[in-house]
């Protein structure tokens, strides 16, 4: 959504085509890559044509396949791999099986795009604080994180608690540092300053969630046994829940 040409952006027809070219087609050619992928990875499998280790390593084809098409087509490519995992996921027979390695991908190449973004970005952006950007910061862990997730969380039922456990501990920065650096590659007017935003809360988010993690659980855990089971069961939080999957696009011969 940065990469903005050059014309007349204040039409509201204007931004119609562009939320349309940015976030339709990436859906589109998302969800496209990842049926067409579970469809085929499937089939290949049926017939041999693949073993584990080797489907397994096809399931990044998928990601990279509707990045990459999205791009060509003006949409966004973030939006096309996140919905194309999300179909595989849902549409896959295979998915939990294949989920299993794709899972374990995403968290080391989580876990390197943390210690690249520490190494080599946070260090030029701490020497941008300001009092202004801490303040943006902060607000961005509390106000702008906290309060959506409540919002979202209208009508579920959920105690004050489990919503303020979620809204602290629920949203990651691994899109944030992705984010940022989308800033400094268009070299747009006041980048730096932004991504010095970005980079503090992130910061701020490893250290202040990390230090407060093992606290918040045991407290979130004490208030939930101090309920009798009544109380429990009757509490959205007490309602056992599994994984649903949608098959219906894909049946075995």
């Amino acid at each position: 959504a940065l990469t903005v040409e050059e014309e007349d952006t204040g039409t509201a027809q204007f931004w119609v085509r562009f939320a349309f070219e940015q976030i339709g087609v990436g859906v589109v050619v998302g969800v496209a890559a990842g049926a067409v992928g579970a469809w085929l990875l499937h089939r290949a499998a049926l017939r041999g044509w693949v073993d584990g280790a080797y489907a397994q390593l096809a399931t990044l084809a998928v990601g990279l396949a509707g990045f990459t098409t999205s791009l060509e087509l003006g949409g966004n490519g973030f939006i096309a791999a996140f919905a194309a995992g999300l179909t595989f996921g849902r549409v896959s027979p295979d998915s939990e099986h294949l989920g299993e390695y794709t899972e374990d991908t995403a968290q080391l190449a989580a876990a390197v795009s943390f210690f690249l973004f520490g190494n080599v970005l946070l260090g030029p952006a701490l020497s941008e604080a300001t009092v202004g950007i801490l303040v943006c910061a902060i607000g961005a862990l509390t106000v702008g994180r906290m309060v959506p997730v409540a919002v979202a969380m209208t009508g579920t039922g959920a105690a004050a608690p489990t919503v303020a456990f979620v809204g602290w501990f629920g949203p990651r920065g691994l899109a944030s540092i992705l984010f940022g650096l989308l800033l400094l590659e268009e070299e747009l007017v006041g980048a730096d300053a932004l991504f010095a935003i970005v980079a503090w809360t992130v910061l701020l988010s490893v250290v202040l969630h990390g230090a407060t993690a093992a606290w918040g659980a045991r407290r979130y855990g004490e208030w939930w046994q101090s309920m009798s089971s009544h109380e429990q069961a009757e509490m959205p939080e007490g309602v056992a829940v599994s994984e649903h999957r949608v098959r219906r696009w894909l049946r075995t011969d």
